[in-house]
């Protein structure tokens, strides 16, 4: 309380004049601020006025002032401001007021829950791990103890006090001391048992009891996405492939690809529809005006976890010119075929265009992701034509927009005249009269005046990456080189690629982490050593070693990760950027078996045996040999059987390697027969290294390999 900070404030011209304003920033116990011109025993407390400077209508000004923040009262307030606040002549005065997000004023801590995962169904009372991350955005350390709830609807209740209205508790766990700005991932086992079958949420509470004054008492909870409790199938549309133009009467050709994310087998039908609209109305009572048909067939089974991909060629009739998608219903009638969700059963593809003309799109933006401002700034934008017909010479524009929405135009490129399936890369140039610094986005737009008459008129803007805009370095790490594995206790090192990708010039700390999940969190993994890189110049990089002992490292399957400016100490042009998660790491005493190759002939008539060669290495920390399953699959992803009542992909032979010595491989030929895995068509072969589980290993998900495709004719 009575420090200062910093607050930003972008004000816009959304008008059709240009002019300049006054902005006042207030400081609010409440969302509505009231100015203190008049004076009333509502006001607010005003913390700074700044006048503008003349803005262009759709142009945008971002001031950053450094305000205090004068509270006697510890907790709670808004940000708010008002634009032109004397009232002045304006024809819409209804916007001129913004109010933050709230903000903790005082020395306490401030609990948040920022993520829960889980999986995307679990039968009836079976066992399962969901995390939950926490941070502390406050000023003070706190000990946050955090909840995980199951809830029918998306607002989490806790169960203390009870109510009518409480959610489910499946578990919860005291977390340790949480220093401001840090946060903690924490992995609980849980089982949900619930009366009804169906959707739930999964979400959780910290300090759900309020027994931790923090300042901020209203963003305790988060709820995650659904969750399916029970035992039956999921069936859910992944993906819808289609062309990207079409002549009129031209067949149309899809892949669509459907999955069961639940918890016991099933099939059901795919309907497919051609659709002016992102709605898909089937042919049905009681749609009146139902879209175009374009054929049905079945999922056939489908394990828990399995997909397939079904192909479909149909002509729609009398479909007049215009922009299409089309769209994938599994399980058409709903509630005909029990699912745990019904609500996620429609794909839909990207558009595209029926009839005979270009439709010009900007496939591609590359350029900096940093810009000193009055700097000369250029990207390449790739256009292309993914119409049926030639399109006209015409431009593309290319802008950097703001996180406030305001545009600076870097500048206009010509694009030559492109035939059907064309495509032309052009260099955009120029020097963007930029208003605010921060974070901006690259934006292309084809064909910004409307000169070419195109199949589908709203895809001609992309949207690029992110660019930071201003004097300030911008630290990434870009790759860490370590072992495969180690023994438990034993010192770790490894190689970090860390890159200056800013503006200015900078050294940096980089800290190396072993963690048990993907999201390297400082303070909840594993720290092994930190080093220092030399001065890097904007557009360096530098390799490093890090090195230490791993000690509180528990044996199992880890990631290496690395940081870098772990403590914030530079201000940077991007703050969100600086950690990254490297290779899988198994720490133990064993194998760690995986299969490197599969190679299979790309051609072969049915019935003719397949010559595999398959390579098999050991990288774990121990002398170990293994089982070798082989499959022939449709796709890519190998589904062993489950059982009579399950059926898989089918099983071709079992091989056994020799024992394989740690760091070394093995080479495995054999020919195998096709009695049945399939007809003609496309077919992948798949490996997997000890498939029951039988020889213990530091890493079990890392054991299945594909070969290249493979073409079976007559």
């Amino acid at each position: 309380m009575g420090d200062y900070f910093l607050a930003a404030v972008t004000v816009c011209n959304q008008g059709t004049e240009t002019d300049t304003t006054v902005v006042s920033l207030y400081l609010s116990a409440d969302m509505v601020i009231t100015p203190d011109v008049p004076l009333t025993p509502a006001s607010d407390q005003r913390l700074k006025q700044f006048g503008t400077p003349s803005l262009a209508p759709g142009q945008c000004h971002t001031e950053t002032a450094h305000v205090q923040a004068s509270a006697s009262i510890q907790g709670t307030y808004f940000l708010g401001a008002i634009a032109r606040p004397s009232n002045a002549f304006e024809p819409n005065q209804a916007d001129n007021t913004r109010v933050s997000a709230p903000i903790g004023i005082g020395d306490q801590p401030d609990f948040v829950v920022t993520s829960v995962t889980g999986p995307t169904s679990v039968p009836q009372g079976q066992p399962f791990p969901a995390s939950v991350t926490v941070c502390n955005p406050g000023t003070a350390p706190g000990t946050p103890h955090v909840a995980l709830y199951l809830s029918a609807d998306a607002v989490i209740t806790p169960d203390f006090p009870l109510t009518p209205a409480s959610d489910l508790l499946l578990g919860s766990r005291s977390m340790g001391m949480l220093a401001p700005g840090k946060c903690q991932t924490e992995t609980l086992t849980v089982s949900a048992s619930v009366h009804r079958e169906g959707a739930y949420h999964l979400g959780a509470i910290v300090d759900p009891a309020q027994a931790v004054p923090e300042l901020v008492e209203i963003n305790n909870t988060h709820a995650a996405t659904r969750i399916g409790v029970g035992a039956r199938p999921d069936f859910v549309v992944t993906s819808v492939t289609g062309p990207e133009s079409a002549l009129p009467g031209q067949a149309l050709s899809s892949n669509v690809q459907v999955c069961n994310q639940g918890t016991t087998p099933g099939s059901a039908p795919v309907e497919l529809y051609l659709t002016a609209d992102d709605i898909v109305t089937p042919q049905m009572p009681p749609n009146l005006f139902p879209d175009v048909w374009m054929g049905m067939q079945t999922s056939g089974t489908l394990e828990p976890g399995a997909c397939k991909t079904l192909s479909f060629m149909h002509t729609p009739p009398g479909v007049a010119p215009g922009a299409f998608r089309l769209g994938a219903i599994v399980n058409p009638m709903g509630d005909a075929l029990s699912e745990l969700r019904s609500d996620n059963n429609i794909g839909l593809s990207p558009r595209f265009g029926i009839g005979v003309g270009p439709d010009l799109i900007a496939t591609a933006i590359n350029g900096p992701v940093s810009h000193a401002p009055g700097q000369p700034f250029s990207a390449s934008v790739e256009v292309c034509n993914q119409g049926t017909a030639s399109a006209g010479a015409t431009q593309v524009t290319l802008s950097l927009v703001a996180s406030s929405g305001g545009r600076a135009l870097v500048g206009t490129a010509s694009v030559n005249p492109l035939a059907a399936d064309a495509c032309e890369t052009v260099v955009v140039a120029g020097t963007p009269h930029l208003f605010e610094h921060g974070t901006h986005t690259l934006d292309a737009h084809v064909d910004p005046s409307g000169m070419v008459n195109e199949l589908v008129e709203d895809n001609n803007a992309r949207v690029g990456h992110r660019v930071g805009v201003g004097m300030l370095p911008d630290l990434v790490i870009r790759a860490i080189t370590g072992p495969a594995s180690i023994q438990p206790g034993q010192p770790l090192s490894a190689d970090i690629e860390v890159c200056n990708q800013g503006t200015h010039p900078i050294d940096t700390s980089v800290d190396l982490y072993v963690s048990s999940d993907a999201d390297i969190t400082p303070g909840a993994d594993v720290h092994v050593g930190r080093v220092y890189s030399n001065f890097l110049a904007p557009g360096d990089c530098q390799v490093v070693t890090a090195s230490g002992d791993t000690f509180g490292v528990t044996p199992g399957a880890k990631y290496l990760g690395a940081i870098a400016d772990v403590m914030n100490n530079v201000p940077e042009l991007f703050e969100d950027n600086n950690a990254h998660t490297g290779p899988r790491l198994g720490v133990g005493n064993g194998p760690d078996f995986i299969v490197k190759t599969v190679t299979a002939p790309a051609t072969l008539s049915l019935g003719t045996p397949i010559a595999v060669t398959l390579e098999v290495c050991n990288q774990g920390t121990q002398t170990g040999q293994t089982p070798v399953d082989l499959f022939l699959s449709q796709d890519t992803l190998i589904t062993p059987p489950g059982g009579p009542n399950q059926p898989g992909d089918y099983p071709l032979r079992m091989l056994f390697t020799d024992p394989i010595a740690p760091g070394q491989c093995q080479t495995l030929s054999t020919l195998v027969h096709n009695g049945g895995g399939g007809g003609t068509g496309t077919s992948y072969l798949g490996a997997i290294a000890n498939l029951t589980r039988f020889v213990p290993e530091l890493i079990y998900d890392n054991n299945t390999q594909v070969s290249a495709p493979i073409t079976f004719t007559y």
